[in-house]
């Protein structure tokens, strides 16, 4: 019974995510870039077969080219791959066989953007490019990552021995019981069953969006409340997930995802939890469980994620807010932007302030906070080093 409530579970995990990424509309149905999909994929998929067509003889001409140069240099070789595939597929755009242009253009009348034909075009050309190079990339991967895997592993080792509140977990998530991972842990074992990006991007959220489901419904049961978990009690939780799937080639995982996926695909949702995944790696490996105190992961610690303590008396409401921020933002940039997210007229009494052990300093306007944060971490892997950033009035 147990086993099969798990995969009704994870069936309806896949579905909101393929409704996510996919775009079904509200009554589960395939929408129109699933529909044209169906339609052109053959079609497109044949001229690659065909060295009749200029098209097919670049395909081919690529792959042969790609296994031959011996590139052992992974985000070289996957920028390559990329870049063809963007320029193959404005080729194939702008291509003039009869049955692809009278699809694209039936598929436009009844509504079918210009994104939706880009979209599909991208599914094909990964059957069409990635495909027959899936073992070259695999073998690039796994050779320049054989150190780093190991390394990983062993830390993912460590980490399962140690109690949950020596990772940062809220153990008051778990509402005194013990918890069934085996969904979330066996969406992120499946990633490398699969040589196409977007099915490895669709593992992902699937094991996210289980994870938040497994711990809403444990509250629901328990408390009568459905919680939802902040960003800062999710990464911890995450990174408890990929030390129990035993993944060591995670970070093989994010290389093909960050460098093969369309860059549309990386914005929003999807680009947040790939960059929690990366990161996810990169905390798990770099814990030191040695120190007496050692510094526990936090949403903060993410690449692409900044997070600010408010101590001002007229914010008192407002302990701490993490936000996402860009590496070349400067401190006058997300002064900015603060005071449009607050509605703070006066931002100019306002000031970005970094603390280094107990030690307050304004920030100069030229200075860039993700930096500063990045020589926090480095520093911290060395020493117990208490930092942040806290925003209250210059005078106060």
């Amino acid at each position: 019974k147990q086993r099969y409530q798990r995969r009704v579970r994870g069936a309806s995990v896949m579905e909101k995510v393929r409704s996510r990424v996919f775009k079904l509309d509200s009554r589960g149905r395939q929408s129109v870039r699933a529909k044209l999909c169906q339609k052109l994929s053959p079609h497109v998929l044949r001229l690659t077969d065909s060295q009749d067509f200029t098209f097919a003889a670049r395909v081919s001409t690529f792959v042969t080219f790609v296994k031959q140069q011996h590139q052992k240099v992974p985000d070289r070789l996957l920028s390559q791959i990329r870049e063809f595939m963007c320029s193959i597929k404005h080729e194939l755009m702008s291509y003039r066989a009869e049955v692809v242009e009278e699809m694209v253009s039936r598929a436009q009348r009844k509504g079918g953007p210009q994104s939706k034909i880009n979209d599909v075009l991208e599914g094909i050309l990964v059957k069409a490019v990635i495909w027959p190079l899936r073992h070259h990339i695999t073998k690039v991967l796994h050779d320049h990552d054989v150190t780093e895997a190991e390394k990983l592993k062993n830390s993912m080792t460590v980490a399962l021995s140690k109690p949950h509140d020596e990772l940062g977990i809220n153990k008051e998530l778990f509402c005194g019981q013990e918890m069934d991972w085996s969904v979330p842990v066996s969406y992120l074992q499946d990633m490398p069953n699969h040589y196409s990006p977007i099915k490895k991007l669709e593992r992902l959220l699937a094991s996210v969006n289980s994870i938040y489901t497994i711990i809403r419904h444990q509250n629901l049961e328990h408390t009568g409340v459905p919680h939802t978990m902040g960003a800062d009690e999710f990464l911890p939780l995450f990174i408890y997930v990929l030390a129990l799937s035993g993944l060591s080639t995670a970070g093989q995982e994010v290389m093909t995802m960050q460098y093969l996926l369309e860059p549309t695909l990386l914005i929003g949702e999807p680009g947040y939890y790939l960059t929690t995944l990366a990161s996810s790696i990169i905390l798990l490996k770099s814990l030191n469980f040695d120190k007496p105190h050692h510094i526990l992961p936090t949403v903060g610690h993410l690449q692409s994620m900044l997070q600010i303590h408010f101590t001002d008396p007229d914010m008192q409401e407002i302990a701490y807010k993490t936000l996402p921020i860009c590496q070349n933002t400067t401190t006058a940039d997300l002064l900015l932007t603060l005071s449009t997210k607050f509605r703070l007229d006066n931002i100019q009494n306002y000031g970005l302030f970094k603390v280094e052990d107990e030690k307050e300093t304004l920030l100069d306007p030229t200075e860039c906070p993700q930096f500063i944060k990045n020589e926090w971490f480095v520093e911290s892997l060395e020493r117990d080093i208490n930092s942040y950033f806290t925003f209250h009035r210059i005078n106060r």
